[in-house]
């Protein structure tokens, strides 16, 4: 960490302790608000199926219609991440850009 506050210079370093810092550290495809990033025309809806839940580590792997791969994890939006097991529908709203999921839903 303390290479990182180096790299930011001693102004920004006096401001911000190492716990601040790591709140920057974000995995990717996590969403750390509450609510997701607002929808845009860049956005898709795409649906598939559960076919990987890694409780262990949060983690569950979609297989879409499209034949893309797209992952979900414990704070995607719109998912009780408990509740997802193999073989279920979703409905995703994802990110044409990098295909991150923004929300999802279970399809009945």
């Amino acid at each position: 960490m303390a290479q990182f506050m180096h790299l930011l210079g001693s102004r920004f370093a006096s401001f911000a302790s190492e716990a601040d810092l790591e709140d920057l550290a974000v995995a990717p495809n996590e969403v750390r608000d509450a609510e997701a990033p607002a929808v845009s025309a860049a956005n898709m809806t795409i649906e598939g199926e559960v076919f990987e839940v890694l409780s262990g580590y949060g983690l569950a792997h979609v297989r879409t219609t499209r034949g893309t791969v797209v992952g979900l994890n414990r704070k995607t939006p719109g998912i009780a991440f408990d509740q997802l097991r193999e073989g279920q529908r979703v409905r995703c709203e994802v990110a044409s850009k990098f295909n991150r999921v923004l929300r999802a839903q279970l399809i009945a």
